[in-house]
C-alpha cells in the first residue's frame, strides 16, 4: 500500500527546502537520477519508506516569495537548478507553494527580521502561534488526503527564546 506523506517544512523558501523539493520534483520527472540519495543505498534497503511521487510538499516561510523565485535565485547562483529543470518543475512548485503559509518571526536577527514580510512580523503570543501552527498541520494533513505528516525546520539558526518549551505541543496535532 502506497502512503502519501506530507512534508511540512518550516523556511519553506530557504536553499535547502528549495533544492529539496525542486530536487524531489526533478527525479520524480525523470530530470535528474537518484545519485546521492541515502535512501537508494543499502542503508534503507527494506524500510518501507514512502516513494517520492508520494510526497506533498508544504510548510511555513517567514518570507513573502515563492519556490518558483527561490528556484531561480538559487539556480542562479549555483548553477544546480537550470532554467530548463525550472520550466519543467514549475507546475510541482507552485502547486507547494500554494502549501505555504506564514511563519512566525521570533527571536530573530536583524539579517532575519530584514527578510520577514509584515505578515510574519505581527504580536502574536507563542501558544497562539503554536495553535496557528497546530492547524496548518491539520489542514495541509486533510486538504491533501496525507497518511502522515513529517515537520521539517530547515529555519535559520536562531537561539531558542528562554523559557519557551521545546516544540512538544506540537504532538498534540494529531
Amino acid at each position: 500500500v502506497k502512503r502519501k506523506v506530507g512534508v511540512f517544512v518550516i523556511g519553506a523558501y530557504g536553499n535547502v527546502a528549495t533544492c529539496a523539493i525542486a530536487g524531489t520534483a526533478a527525479i520524480v520527472r525523470g530530470l535528474l537520477d537518484r545519485t546521492g540519495l541515502v535512501t537508494e543505498t543499502g542503508v534503507c534497503a527494506g524500510l518501507p519508506l514512502a516513494e517520492l511521487p508520494q510526497l506533498v510538499f508544504g510548510g511555513w516561510d517567514v518570507r513573502d516569495g515563492s519556490l518558483v523565485a527561490s528556484a531561480k535565485d538559487f539556480g542562479e547562483r549555483n548553477g544546480l537548478l537550470t532554467s530548463e529543470i525550472r520550466k519543467r518543475i514549475a507546475t510541482d512548485l507552485r502547486r507547494a507553494d500554494r502549501e505555504v503559509r506564514p511563519g512566525l518571526l521570533l527571536n530573530a536577527s536583524p539579517a532575519v527580521a530584514a527578510m520577514a514580510a509584515p505578515s510574519a512580523q505581527r504580536r502574536e503570543k507563542l501558544g497562539a502561534a503554536f495553535e496557528r501552527l497546530q492547524a496548518d498541520l491539520r489542514s495541509f494533513r486533510d486538504r491533501n488526503r496525507l497518511d502522515d505528516v513529517i515537520v521539517v525546520n530547515l529555519t535559520s539558526t536562531e537561539p531558542t527564546p528562554n523559557g519557551v518549551p521545546a516544540l512538544r505541543s506540537l504532538a498534540a496535532f494529531r
